[in-house]
């Protein structure tokens, strides 16, 4: 026994399936693609394309540097700063002392390489080829080139 959703259920599928098997469907033109006639076949084409490829390369590009050896500490300088004050005389700092060394560089440097990763983009063009179904008349279908006809 159904229940009274079932039976709703039922009843709209039914209906639905009505009105898909009433719906009016566009009869096919079967005129032909190339001069409009009446009198064509469906046949299977083979039509050359052109294609675009992208490929990404990849490589690197080298850059030379150079690592310098160690470097020493030299002779240590000494200044006082900050020890005058400001011409108007309303205001005066503490004075500092000012400290830093002279470095001597080392003596020998060793060459290095540096890899940067590049990247190139190219895109090539190549034929493709691709199978279509044309509407062709007889007369149409000797000047097209090589077709293939459906099945009947």
């Amino acid at each position: 026994m159904l229940t009274d959703t079932m039976q709703i259920r039922r009843v709209c599928q039914l209906t639905l399936g009505l009105m898909l098997l009433a719906s009016p469907v566009a009869a096919e033109d079967s005129r032909c693609k190339h001069c409009g006639c009446q009198s064509s076949t469906k046949v299977c084409r083979l039509i050359q394309e052109e294609q675009s490829i992208t490929v990404t390369c990849w490589g690197f590009q080298e850059e030379y540097f150079c690592l310098p050896g160690p470097s020493s500490p030299g002779c240590r300088h000494a200044e006082p700063a900050c020890q005058e004050c400001d011409p108007a005389g309303k205001t005066c700092f503490v004075p500092r002392r000012f400290t830093w060394w002279d470095w001597s560089p080392g003596e020998c440097g060793n060459p290095h390489v540096k890899r940067k990763l590049m990247k190139r983009t190219v895109t090539k063009t190549v034929p493709s080829y691709k199978w279509v179904v044309e509407d062709l008349c007889d007369s149409c279908r000797a000047n097209v080139g090589p077709v293939t006809e459906s099945p009947k």
